[in-house]
């Protein structure tokens, strides 16, 4: 019947310490005993007993003896259990549990009066081996669950959590709960030299040991060969080091004086064919307080973790080289491709510069053609002409006279592209001198309006600010060059001026520091596009349109003029605006002379 309720319990769905109050009570009714103590050591740190009393309750240390054999005292005077009496017991049971793993039991069975015979208190051992059997099964499931998740959990963090040292810190605070340690340290490694600790593993090196998660009672560094316990774990690598209780062979320091048994798991470096002469990365260890019996599967636990987090940190520390490698060469490749694409418009602006040239030497050609060929035919014409007999001499001279305009037309043109080959071979040379301004300028004026107002009806004036220093103003320049500049500039106002306008020049002195002259030729009439404002001065360019209107011109004038301008020291823009309300434009030409070239007569 005992048996029966014994096996009966075991069938119930009953907690661990549930089944042994059960199984305590039930032994204690079968055999009519005074207390009944049954233990189970499932493994060296997990331990699950029950005491039953008929009485009053004793201390259960009393009890902790483990024999290896069956021990039945009927009297306990002059036994090591004689202690017991004072609590009226006067013969005890001492059966061990027979089980074949690693878990480990124990039966006190004790009685004021008579024990049972031995062979009907053995009579509940095999029902006590299967519990015992049964609920270390139950404890190695328990086990394997939790490091199998323990186990994902790492996985799942190593894909999550992108910064190492977060995941070593989650990662050995999740160890430490699965194994119940006390305190979990991670430390990684600097080596002084580097070299060494790839190639003798025989000596501990100089490497400073840096702890990343925060431990009382410890520094945050200290030398690797400074403490045994991590010195001993290095030269252990790549394979666990544990102790389960500190001797005298280890020095005292903060961290043996904190804990008495490490368990200590190497990160590994970058595996080769001898894994002796691999780099070890850190260490990762984890220690108790008091000692601890570190079993074969805690070993190989951690020994698997150190190696995942091992291997990640590789993989991170490969894929950052990696990544470092094709941002480099992503950034040379954006490089090439960005000279390429300057290349490519480089080369296209060319094109278009070349096909732009094209154009103006077309234009160019049929100027020239047609700038050389008039006055060639004119003369043809005047000679023609004059070879006739019988013309009176007034007809010769008339024809003498357009042989002579045209002569000088064809001259001009011949001498402006001499000019501009000089200039651009550096071969003009100046002659500066101290010129008053107000003479000259009269001439250009008389000149401009005997022609020009016969022809347009336009008139050229002079303005002066301030107004009284127009006798005084002088300038230091070539008077020839000046001359042809402003020459060539009221040609062009007279070409392109309106019927009946006036054509202004405003000569302004700026006495202030650096002294200047600005001379401001403006007129309105027809005007230059803006897109063209910023290429009128280069040679053969000529205003669109100009050829249409029949308007005479070679498109070298302004070209010698800004290389007239340039020879002086000076400076020369232009601006043409739309007129309000008028379909004319309003274009000026600014000439400006530094200090250099400009002075006043002395009073």
């Amino acid at each position: 019947m005992a048996l029966e309720s014994i096996y009966r319990y075991l069938a119930e769905s009953l907690t661990p310490e549930e089944l042994l109050d059960s199984l305590t009570k039930a032994i204690a009714t079968t055999f009519e005993a005074d207390f009944v103590y049954f233990k189970i050591a499932l493994t060296t740190d997990v331990a699950i007993s029950s005491l039953w009393t008929q009485g009053a309750p004793f201390d259960e240390t009393l009890l902790t003896a483990e024999p290896t054999e069956s021990q039945i005292y009927k009297t306990l005077k002059n036994t090591p259990h004689a202690h017991l009496a004072q609590y009226n017991i006067q013969a005890i049971a001492i059966l061990p549990i027979p089980h074949q793993g690693t878990g480990r039991g124990w039966l006190w069975v004790g009685t004021a009066s008579t024990l049972p015979s031995k062979k009907k208190i053995q009579g509940v051992l095999p029902p006590l081996s299967l519990t015992l059997e049964m609920l270390t099964l139950q404890q190695q499931d328990r086990r394997h669950q939790r490091q199998t998740q323990l186990l994902a959990d790492i996985n799942q963090l190593i894909d999550a959590e992108q910064n190492t040292n977060k995941l070593l810190q989650r990662a050995i605070a999740a160890v430490s709960n699965c194994l119940k340690a006390d305190q979990g340290i991670i430390g990684l490694l600097k080596y002084e030299n580097p070299l060494q600790s790839r190639t003798d593993q025989t000596t501990c090196p100089i490497a400073n040991l840096s702890v990343i998660n925060k431990v009382e009672s410890l520094p945050n560094q200290w030398m690797l060969q400074e403490y045994d316990v991590t010195r001993r774990a290095w030269l252990a690598a790549p394979d666990i080091w544990s102790v389960d209780n500190l001797d005298e062979t280890f020095d005292i320091n903060p961290l043996t004086s904190s804990f008495k048994s490490f368990l200590a798991a190497p990160l590994m470096g970058q595996r080769s064919s001898d894994s002796h002469g691999n780099t070890v990365l850190g260490l990762l260890i984890w220690a108790q307080r008091s000692p601890r019996f570190w079993q074969t599967h805690e070993q190989q636990l951690v020994q698997f973790v150190a190696h995942q987090l091992s291997t990640a940190m590789i993989h991170r520390q490969s894929l950052r080289q990696v990544q470092s490698l094709v941002e480099e060469r992503t950034a040379q490749l954006k490089w090439s491709l960005d000279v390429q694409a300057k290349l490519g418009a480089k080369m296209r602006q060319q094109i278009q510069q070349l096909r732009q040239l094209n154009v103006l030497k077309d234009e160019f050609l049929s100027t020239m053609s047609h700038e050389l060929n008039t006055p060639l035919a004119t003369m043809k014409m005047a000679v023609k002409m004059l070879n006739q007999p019988g013309r009176s001499p007034e007809k010769q001279a008339v024809y003498l006279d357009i042989l002579d305009k045209e002569l000088i037309r064809e001259s001009k043109l011949i001498n402006d592209l001499l000019k501009l080959q000089h200039f651009e071979s550096e071969q003009f040379s100046l002659k500066p001198q101290r010129l008053a301004l107000d003479p000259m300028l009269k001439n250009v004026r008389e000149e401009f309006n005997n022609r020009w107002n016969f022809l347009k009806g336009i008139s050229l004036e002079i303005n002066y600010s301030p107004e009284n220093i127009a006798k005084k103003l002088q300038i230091e320049t070539d008077e020839e060059s000046l001359t042809n500049t402003l020459s060539e500039l009221l040609v062009n106002a007279g070409k392109y001026s309106d019927h009946n306008t006036i054509v202004q020049l405003e000569v302004e002195y700026f006495a202030k520091s650096p002294a200047q002259i600005q001379m401001r030729l403006s007129n309105d009439g027809s005007g230059i596009a803006e897109d063209e404002q910023e290429h009128i001065f280069e040679k053969f360019r000529r205003g669109s349109g100009v050829t249409d209107q029949a308007i005479p011109g070679t498109g070298l004038g302004l070209a010698l003029v800004k290389a007239l301008v340039e020879q002086l020291e000076g400076s020369i823009e232009v601006s043409s605006v739309p007129n309000e309300g008028k379909e004319s434009y309003h274009t000026c030409f600014t000439l400006t002379f530094p200090q250099s070239m400009v002075g006043l007569f002395k009073s």
